[in-house]
């Protein structure tokens, strides 16, 4: 990938095997290619459908493993187990349209292990707090 080159890229951990939801902080458009660098497999992501608009954004959408969401509706999703990531250093290497050579680290957590059970608001809001708490413990 381009990324390994343009950048130190330095990853702790992998995505496990099996079914799982990769959730990771978003601070640049590096992001969702670079999570490719934490497993073998391909990956899919959400991203607002927006982004579909014109020809180059829809094509790379779907060249990275877009799937695209409004966001003025709500969406359910089946969560099995998330994996906590967190990028650290994407702000630095692309912000405000400027390029920098900065380091990045790439930080995979313990997943979390869900529990199959009847989804309610209360029990979506936990789930989220604990994996935006784990997400940002990583360091």
């Amino acid at each position: 990938m381009v990324a390994r080159l343009l950048y130190r890229v330095e990853i702790v951990g992998r995505v496990p095997p099996g079914p799982c939801v990769v959730a990771a902080n978003h601070e640049s458009l590096l992001d969702p290619p670079l999570l490719s660098l934490v497993t073998r497999r391909p990956l899919h992501f959400l991203a607002k459908v927006e982004l579909w608009r014109y020809r180059p954004g829809a094509w790379l959408m779907d060249a990275l493993g877009g799937i695209p969401i409004r966001r003025d509706r709500r969406d359910l999703l089946s969560v099995g187990r998330a994996v906590p990531i967190r990028i650290v250093g994407t702000a630095n290497a692309l912000s405000n349209r400027r390029i920098r050579f900065s380091k990045i680290r790439i930080v995979v957590g313990e997943p979390i292990q869900v529990a199959a059970a009847r989804p309610t608001v209360a029990g979506s809001r936990a789930l989220t707090r604990e994996l935006q708490d784990r997400v940002e413990s990583l360091t």
